[in-house]
């Protein structure tokens, strides 16, 4: 599992750029296809499977009916399949012993950096820049790569040195705040807050009493509040103060008089809404080109500047978000298998996580931070995403056994 980590994020070009460990995964989903099929069926991964497979469909669909260009269309249609066959591997890698995910984790932090700086052309970043995109290199890397070390962090100290848990949380959200990256900081310091009230959120009254999950629902939502009205407080106090210097300061005076305040950061989000709009149901296909102006519309709509926007035809239909990407590109179940997996890693932070102490502050950080990547800002590092998800869906399996047993111990 370490090994497999340690192969992420550097990529070689076969069918676009892959990951070296998901052509693991891909050599690996035959042989367990082949020799776990009936626990695989009788899984709870089957579902997720299963839609994946409606999603490959519709990008097949799509392309066809678009015409799009073969080696675009073949890159489109692999997509999903990536994805299943990488959480099929780390099902069955994970299944037996969970805490192999620590050192999955690890190998991934260790696997960035080596990436950026011994095969940097062969990283996620180094292909962006390659291909001649523009960013600011200060959160990009650092938060990215510092992300990980924090997951891993909290998976190897998380029971035994709770407190030095904490602090690494709290210290990772104001380093992000500093560094540029509002959503790392705000995701890492709601997580902080939840695990500060963890025992009176997840604690052994949570977990054996059924009719503490709505009050759980009404004091994850007053925390959630707190949090929100806390970040967005704090983080405008620290910008008009200068602590996180001028470019921001701008950045927030300029955001500040859209229509949707700091939502106008996320313009793709409405501009998929006009090109969804267009077509709902097949999609634009496999890396459709803005030809009509989505994101002229979508910044219009936002009340947004739009001085800076050029000549955006020969750009990506923008999306930001999987909700969003797959249904433009791919059609509407690849929106389907993403609404899905919202929906489950909503109902695992509520009913699932108090089963799971030992891994709270990883499931936290990871949970939270899916919901933001699923709805506004995709994963570029789909192995370790995957991990998570995987992850978490082996504990709601063995939590669905747990309270079946308790069911059969309370009928008795």
């Amino acid at each position: 599992m370490f090994v497999c980590g340690l192969l992420s994020a550097t990529q070689i070009q076969l069918i676009g750029y892959l990951s070296i460990v998901e052509i693991i995964f891909t050599v690996l989903t035959p042989y367990f296809l082949i020799t776990r099929w009936r626990t695989l069926h009788h899984s709870r991964l089957w579902p997720f499977l299963v839609l994946i497979l409606g999603w490959f469909a519709s990008a097949v669909v799509t392309d066809i009916v678009r015409e799009t260009e073969l080696s675009l269309a073949l890159k489109g249609a692999t997509t999903p399949l990536l994805w299943a066959s990488a959480f099929i591997s780390m099902y069955f890698l994970l299944r037996e012993r969970l805490d192999l995910i620590r050192w999955f984790v690890l190998g991934a932090a260790i696997s960035g950096v080596v990436s950026l700086y011994i095969f940097k052309p062969g990283s996620i970043i180094g292909l962006e820049q390659k291909a001649g995109s523009d960013f600011d290199y200060n959160y990009r890397i650092l938060i990215g790569v510092s992300t990980t070390f924090v997951w891993a962090a909290v998976l190897f100290l998380y029971p035994r040195f709770r407190k030095l848990t904490f602090g690494i949380m709290i210290v990772f959200a104001l380093l992000s705040f500093i560094e540029g990256s509002r959503s790392a900081g705000a995701v890492m310091f709601l997580a902080a807050l939840l695990f500060a009230f963890s025992r009176q959120l997840f604690g052994p009254g949570a977990r054996t009493r059924q009719r503490q999950s709505n009050k759980r629902v009404a004091q994850l939502a007053i925390v959630g509040l707190i949090a929100v009205l806390s970040i967005s407080e704090g983080y405008r106090y620290a910008v008009l103060d200068g602590w996180l210097g001028e470019d921001e300061m701008q950045r927030y005076l300029s955001q500040s008089v859209s229509k949707v305040g700091i939502l106008a950061g996320r313009s793709e989000f409405a501009s998929a809404m006009f090109a969804i709009a267009d077509s709902p149901v097949i999609g634009h296909g496999s890396w459709a080109r803005d030809k009509k102006g989505y994101r002229l519309m979508g910044a219009t709509a936002l009340g947004m500047d739009l001085s800076h926007l050029r000549d955006t035809s020969e750009l990506l239909i923008p999306a930001h978000s999987h909700l969003w990407g797959p249904w433009i590109a791919n059609g509407f179940l690849g929106f389907v298998f993403w609404f899905y997996m919202l929906m489950f890693v909503v109902f695992f932070l509520v009913n699932d996580l108090p089963y799971a102490p030992k891994y709270l502050p990883f499931l936290l950080i990871f949970g939270l931070g899916a919901l933001w990547s699923i709805i506004f800002s995709p994963v570029g590092f789909r192995p370790l995403a995957v991990a998570g998800f995987t992850f978490m869906i082996v504990i709601a399996e063995g939590v669905a056994r747990i309270r079946l047993a308790d069911r059969q111990v309370s009928r008795s």
